[in-house]
């Protein structure tokens, strides 16, 4: 009789704290529970931008050759023989862009030794001056950083003049060179 006893005197005095701390619990739930709060930002998307560039060109800058002769840039070249160009390149992109311009195709690299090129933006500042073999040797877009444009909004435009000079000593004998001068756009992050 006495086990019987002790048990429910332990089992009386046990169930004030297990009570106590049952009703800490379902307290603390329910408080918590008028505490919080969510939101939800539903709907998320993304889409690439676009770069796009482009010129006022409907021919070549220069062109020439013995068997053309249509106006002052067409003109053969002789020593100390200046001849000027422009171009005007027009951004359309609607992201941050990076826009320059390199050479590549050289196709007599006698004749563009000899040839000095000038390459100024309409803001006068002079963006190369060297032999049109040295600028194709900068290394395409890598290299190129001296030409670099950052145009801000779309419709932007930057004008280039582009000016050659023969050297004194440029080849005769009816030396013909070639160049591909390449215009590029790439998105800034």
């Amino acid at each position: 009789m006495v086990g019987k006893n002790r048990i429910r005197a332990v089992t009386k005095w046990a169930a004030v704290p297990v009570g106590l701390v049952l009703s800490g619990v379902l307290v603390l739930g329910f408080s918590h529970s008028a505490f919080t709060a969510s939101t939800t930002n539903a709907n998320n998307s993304w889409s690439t931008g676009s770069l796009d560039i482009g010129t006022n060109l409907t021919q070549t800058m220069f062109s020439h050759s013995a068997n053309t002769y249509k106006n002052d840039r067409d003109q053969l070249m002789v020593p100390g023989k200046v001849i000027t160009s422009a171009v005007t390149v027009t951004y359309t992109g609607n992201v941050k862009g990076d826009v320059r311009v390199y050479s590549s195709a050289i196709a007599d690299k006698t004749l563009s030794d000899k040839l000095n090129l000038k390459i100024t933006d309409n803001a006068s500042n002079t963006l190369f001056n060297n032999t049109l073999s040295n600028f194709s040797l900068l290394g395409g877009w890598s290299g190129s950083s001296a030409t670099s444009w950052k145009p801000t909004t779309s419709g932007a435009q930057k004008t280039y003049t582009f000016t050659v000079t023969a050297a004194a000593d440029a080849p005769g004998d009816a030396t013909v060179g070639a160049v591909t001068f390449t215009w590029e756009a790439r998105a800034i992050p």
